[in-house]
């Protein structure tokens, strides 16, 4: 399996989030994509995954496979040059860089020798065996930093980390925290325990979060506001669910 970037210029001003009555208006896609380009960014034997191109746009970060478990790679995309990260038989997913280019903060597996597999299968998201680590790029020191939890986002300040972890009740909701891992809260609506809150996404304007809510059998992506701490949906999956919430670079859409 390898990796593949593509490139486009579609977009729609949705007014950056809704206004007063919390409704959302969503941007329509184009039908017609024959302007889209793609390459394939990576030819290594075996699984390449969670893909995640450093703040410059020069280097792709993603989880390859090492014999077992997953370890971390960076791939400079104008040398071509690939740099193994991590060398450890622990599964290592979900890697995202800090703004600044300097640290990567990823999930590591607490089982050596298997890999971190889905909590839920039909749903398609994770929520056991696994701890989230930051490392810094150019010295190779890491540490733990939030035990139990997947999915971390990264505020676009740098100060502030989104995840999802399970709380007392065996629930999933949505943990803001520091990037050390201090001053935890949850965040979203008290919702039924059988409603899981997973996959955050910060808003490039630091004041937003995007996340999923999973009741089986459907997946609709809501939106959190960190300052008025209200949440409003912002999707209606009736046939399919919808997964993986990510913003556009501007926020707006």
């Amino acid at each position: 399996m390898a990796i593949a970037g593509f490139w486009s210029n579609w977009g729609k001003d949705s007014g950056g989030g809704p206004g007063e009555n919390e409704s959302a208006s969503l941007p329509v896609p184009p039908a017609d994509l024959s302007h889209v380009q793609t390459r394939q960014l990576t030819y290594e034997e075996g699984a390449e995954e969670w893909p995640a191109i450093s703040p410059d746009g020069v280097q792709l970060l993603y989880s390859g496979d090492a014999g077992g478990a997953r370890n971390l790679y960076i791939k400079n995309l104008a040398t071509e040059e690939i740099r193994q990260l991590t060398d450890n038989p622990y599964d290592e997913i979900m890697g995202k860089w800090t703004p600044d280019g300097k640290t990567i903060v990823f999930v590591r597996g607490t089982r050596a020798g298997d890999r971190v597999e889905l909590s839920d299968v039909y749903a398609g998201f994770y929520a056991d065996g696994g701890d989230i680590y930051r490392l810094d790029v150019e010295t190779g020191e890491e540490r733990r930093i939030v035990d139990d939890a997947f999915n971390p986002s990264i505020s676009n300040d740098g100060t502030q980390l989104a995840y999802h972890r399970q709380i007392r009740s065996g629930a999933i909701r949505i943990h803001i925290s520091t990037m050390e891992g201090a001053m935890e809260r949850a965040i979203g609506e008290l919702d039924s325990e059988d409603i899981e809150h997973v996959e955050p996404c910060w808003c490039p304007d630091g004041n937003r979060i995007a996340f999923r809510k999973y009741e089986r059998p459907r997946s609709h992506v809501f939106v959190y506001n960190v300052e008025t701490h209200t949440e409003y949906q912002l999707t209606d999956a009736r046939d399919f669910p919808d997964t993986n919430p990510v913003w556009s670079p501007a926020g707006d859409f």
